[in-house]
C-alpha cells in the first residue's frame, strides 16, 4: 500500500488458489483494473471484471483514507520544519512560567541576559532535527512606522489648530 516518494500510495490486490495467481489489482496499472491470471477466470464475462475494478478501486480508496489516518495517528506524516523565531522581552527580574503548548508539543526557550542597546550585536543559532540545516537568528527592532505616524498626525493637528 505505501512506497517511498511523494506519489499516490500503490493499491495492489491479488487472489490465489493452489499457489496459482488468478486475479490481480495494481493501482499503479495505466488502466487499472482487476484482471484474470489464470486460463480458468477468463470465463468471466466483462460485466463481472467492471463490478470488480469498481469494487478494488473503491477498496484502494479506502485504503488511502485509512493510511492517511494511521500516518496522521502516529505522526509519521510530512509536516513542516519547526518555526523559529527570535523575541525581545525586557523584563524585571520576575519569574516566567513555561507550559506544555496544550497540543501535545512543548516549547524550549533559551533566554540570554542581554544589556539595553546591545541587542543587535547577539545571534542565536538553532540546530534541530526537523530543519534541513542550522538556522542563524538575530532579533530585529520593531519598525518604527508607528512613532512615525502618529509624529505626523500630531505635527498635521497642530498646523490644522493654528489655521
Amino acid at each position: 500500500m505505501s512506497r517511498p516518494g511523494l506519489g499516490e500510495p500503490r493499491f495492489i490486490s491479488v487472489g490465489y488458489v493452489d499457489d496459482t495467481q488468478f486475479v490481480r489489482f495494481d493501482s499503479d496499472a495505466p488502466n487499472p483494473r482487476m484482471e484474470p491470471r489464470a486460463q480458468w477466470m477468463e470465463q468471466e464475462g466483462r460485466e463481472y471484471w467492471d463490478e470488480q475494478t469498481l469494487i478494488y478501486k473503491d477498496n484502494a480508496q479506502i485504503f488511502r483514507v485509512s493510511l492517511q489516518n494511521t500516518r496522521g495517528y502516529y505522526n509519521q506524516s510530512e509536516s513542516d520544519p519547526p518555526k523559529t523565531h527570535v523575541t525581545h522581552y525586557p523584563i524585571s527580574d520576575s519569574d516566567v512560567i513555561l507550559r506544555p503548548a496544550g497540543d501535545w508539543t512543548f516549547q524550549k526557550l533559551v533566554a540570554v541576559v542581554v544589556p539595553p542597546g546591545e541587542e543587535q550585536r547577539y545571534t542565536c543559532h538553532v540546530r534541530h532535527e526537523g530543519l534541513q540545516e542550522p538556522v542563524d537568528l538575530r532579533w530585529e527592532p520593531p519598525p518604527l512606522i508607528m512613532d512615525i505616524v502618529a509624529g505626523l498626525v500630531l505635527l498635521w493637528l497642530l498646523c490644522w489648530l493654528e489655521l
